[in-house]
């Protein structure tokens, strides 16, 4: 599983990425497994999403994705979150 042995930052990712192939089974696995929303980031850090929205705005989580009412965030980055 991605993100549990190491933490990279999306940003570093970004900065020192190569294109690569991905399959739709592979990128629709990823999502499915990496990928976290709003109300379950919430559950994993013991917070309300009210709280969640609030370590957004003040730049402490980053997601990945802003909504309408709900953001995505990479799993790893979340548990990289709990361990500092």
């Amino acid at each position: 599983m991605f993100g549990e042995d190491c933490y990279l930052s999306a940003d570093v990712l970004r900065e020192h990425s190569t294109a690569m192939q991905v399959t739709v089974e592979d990128f629709k696995s990823f999502v499915e497994q990496e990928l976290i929303d709003t109300a379950s980031a919430a559950a994993l850090l013991g917070c309300t999403r009210q709280n969640i929205q609030e370590l957004v705005q003040r730049g402490k989580l980053k997601p990945v994705m802003k909504l309408k009412n709900n953001f995505l965030f990479l799993k790893g980055e979340l548990n990289w979150a709990i361990k500092t």
